[in-house]
């Protein structure tokens, strides 16, 4: 570890945030004299919020993430780790085109296809999704806070292929025809009032 850094651990531990911000761009210098994918893999691993300093995250991990973004796994899940540190630059998320926390999970999928944590995460976040769907329900089926068109109803269901297909331990399967079940009825009532 770059004694600098030590330092600025230190600084941060006894309440000295200016001063830390201070000590920031030395840590960023000699991270980029002597490159270290542990020492940005520490970096990240960081609390709840999924936020490191950000001069920190914007010189060190960003500057390092976005070029490797397309072909390496750890550069997207070092993203993910630090998703508050992306979502609160602007710049930085314009920059990669405001992919989202899902889009970043997928493209983790997409280069580490068994990655087991990631497809947790997607299967999370589409049983959330989609138990908010239904919750209306027997009012309609609901795609954002409208009623669901014939069109999204479509893409509801591939979203519960979708989950199906991640839920290797049975997790969501009531859930998952819970969910197909209301879908297709209300695709029934929106094709007979229209017709």
């Amino acid at each position: 570890m770059y004694p600098s850094y030590k330092r600025f651990l230190k600084l941060q531990e006894s309440g000295l945030r200016t001063k830390a911000n201070q000590m920031a761009p030395k840590v960023v210098s000699d991270f980029w004299q002597s490159p270290s994918r542990q020492f940005i893999s520490k970096l990240c691993e960081v609390s709840d919020d999924q936020r490191i300093n950000h001069l920190l995250w914007r010189g060190i991990v960003f500057r390092w993430v976005q070029p490797r973004l397309e072909t390496e796994a750890a550069a997207v899940r070092y993203l993910l780790q630090t998703i508050q540190n992306l979502y609160s630059d602007q710049a930085a998320h314009q920059q990669v085109d405001y992919l989202t926390e899902e889009d970043l999970i997928r493209k983790l999928l997409r280069l580490e296809p068994n990655d087991r944590w990631a497809k947790q995460q997607l299967r999370s976040r589409l049983s959330h999704w989609l138990a908010y769907t239904i919750h209306e329900w027997p009012c309609g089926v609901l795609f954002g806070h409208d009623g669901a068109t014939l069109e999204q109803c479509d893409e509801i269901l591939e979203a519960v292929q979708e989950l199906r297909a991640l839920d290797t331990d049975g997790l969501s399967l009531e859930l998952a025809a819970d969910v197909a079940s209301k879908t297709q009825a209300y695709k029934l009532r929106l094709a007979r009032a229209s017709s």
